[in-house]
């Protein structure tokens, strides 16, 4: 049976000037070719900064006599014949080919594509800093996330900004959807006042003002955003895409996280006064404190990892890649038209919606690009050139999560980490005003 071609979709820059990137999709005959290959992506590389061991000297080679050069011959015949009728009794056992099985075409030596090849296509792609948090992630010592948000970890927030976040697809209405609502929706409103009722009681005892600016608590992030964060706001991997779902460099950079906000200025009002206690001859000094947040630190967090479900069972697909760039070839797509207009990889378009403290705190396990669970694991060829196959720059290969998981036990390098942005301080419009339960120092003697 002859091989069947799978359709793709590869983003491709329109002939029309000004007009974005956008996903091109190639099906039928226009399809890239499965091809059957004991090589995969290679791991075999230094890991950056080690120095490759010297090549194994070539042993001499051992001069056979004739007698031993005819039985050598003999006995490669003899192997040959036994392989052809081992795979003649297979062909024989196997039941009939379905009309829709897939055939592959055999290709016995592929280009050599490395993993860590994967950052340099990144940048080709015009990616920048998905390009650099790779590299961070190949350069830094071993390292595994513990799906811990609150855990200590490596970070890095120096090359994710919110200013820079806010340039991609429908972040900045989503941005603005937390400051003008998301704050005071009532989850939010209720961890706030925890968190206010905490610190402030011990405020109270030990200084007289009551006002809050956590600005001086930015230097350790980590603590600040469990001290102080008590809203946020998921940004999925749609939010990310430009308007006809092509990948930005947001999406191969964090692909799903949040965005939260954390209480930054607050001044606290409120009657203060004693209550007695005739009995135990004490006195006791309260407030009814009344709080009005006016500023809040909005930021970014989030993990960069490459971590599966703990089941192990699958192993989330980031795509075909080689030395140019991304292809993606969803198994969908076996079986389902491609309808680019409204569909896209045979999933109907979702709307894009905002949630509010909905969602576990740490929404992404993994960088990279993905739009469905399953990919295909056997390399392409787009075939692009009309005379010559197998070609360097149309063969892609898949790249799962468990590639970067085998580089990091192969050569013990490949550190998670996580990302923060530098929180921008944000003026609300309409201050946060709650009224808080009596807070009151230890009783003293009267």
């Amino acid at each position: 049976m002859a091989t069947r071609k799978i359709p793709y979709y590869r983003m491709e820059s329109s002939l029309i000037p000004f007009r974005p990137i956008r996903w091109q999709a190639y099906a039928g005959s226009r399809g890239c070719v499965p091809l059957a290959t004991q090589t995969g992506v290679s791991l075999e590389r230094p890991a950056p900064g080690v120095t490759p061991p010297p090549p194994q000297p070539t042993p001499p080679k051992v001069k056979l006599s004739r007698q031993a050069i005819k039985a050598q011959k003999e006995e490669e015949c003899l192997q040959k014949h036994a392989e052809a009728e081992a795979a003649k009794t297979e062909r024989n056992s196997k039941p009939p080919m379905q009309a829709d099985e897939l055939v592959l075409e055999e290709c016995k030596d592929p280009p050599v594509f490395d993993l860590q090849d994967i950052p340099d296509a990144m940048e080709k792609m015009g990616w920048p800093v998905s390009a650099k948090l790779a590299r961070t992630w190949f350069n830094a010592q071993k390292h595994i996330y513990d799906n811990d948000p609150n855990s200590v970890q490596p970070y890095e927030s120096t090359s994710v900004t919110l200013d820079w976040v806010l340039r991609f697809g429908k972040v900045r209405d989503i941005y603005k959807d937390l400051i003008e609502r998301g704050i005071c929706n009532r989850n939010g409103l209720g961890k706030l006042e925890r968190i206010l009722s905490h610190h402030l009681s011990t405020m109270f005892i030990h200084t007289k003002s009551l006002d809050l600016d956590t600005g001086e608590f930015l230097k350790d992030l980590r603590q600040f955003h469990i001290d102080w964060q008590f809203q946020r706001a998921s940004v999925f991997n749609q939010d990310t895409m430009q308007s006809n779902f092509s990948l930005t460099d947001l999406t191969g950079s964090l692909a799903r996280f949040n965005l939260y906000a954390a209480i930054a200025k607050a001044s606290v009002r409120g009657d203060k006064y004693f209550l007695y206690d005739d009995f135990k001859k004490t006195k006791t000094f309260c407030i009814n404190p009344k709080v009005e947040v006016t500023h809040v630190f909005v930021y970014i967090k989030d993990s960069y990892s490459f971590n599966d479900d703990p089941d192990g069972v699958k192993s989330q697909y980031l795509g075909h890649w080689n030395k140019t760039g991304i292809i993606i070839t969803p198994q969908s797509g076996l079986s389902q038209a491609i309808d680019g207009s409204h569909k896209i990889f045979g999933q109907n378009s979702i709307n894009v919606r905002t949630h509010f403290g909905n969602y576990s705190e740490d929404r992404s396990r993994l960088h990279s690009l993905y739009f469905t669970d399953e990919g295909l694991e056997f390399l392409v060829d787009t075939r692009k050139g009309l005379f010559q196959k197998n070609r360097e720059q149309d063969i892609y290969f898949p790249i799962y999560n468990k590639n970067f998981n085998a580089w990091r036990e192969k050569h013990d390098r490949g550190g998670d980490f996580m990302i923060y942005s530098r929180p921008k301080l944000v003026k609300l419009d309409k201050p946060i005003r709650l009224q808080l339960q009596p807070i009151c120092r230890p009783p003293e003697p009267m």
